[in-house]
């Protein structure tokens, strides 16, 4: 999906991330912004789908953790 000032994809844990997004969910939808939740089970494949752009933000991690990311992978994630 091609995300536009509309639509927003994000990934995120189950819980507390995913719930939390989920109550936002309908103040987004009020300003006319879609909000897909996709979640996942683990710490890699949403900040790797974020790398790739089939997300356009991820829910769950800490500074220090994508730091490290980064670093082990040659990503370039803010």
């Amino acid at each position: 999906a091609n995300l536009t000032d509309t639509y927003i994809k994000v990934g995120a844990s189950p819980s507390p991330h995913a719930d939390i997004l989920r109550q936002v969910q309908p103040i987004l939808e009020e300003q006319g912004i879609t909000l897909e939740i996709q979640e996942f089970d683990d710490y890699v494949l949403p900040t790797t789908a974020l790398e790739r752009g089939d997300l356009g933000a991820n829910y769950f991690q800490h500074e220090p953790y994508l730091n490290d990311f980064n670093a082990q992978n040659g990503t370039h994630l803010a």
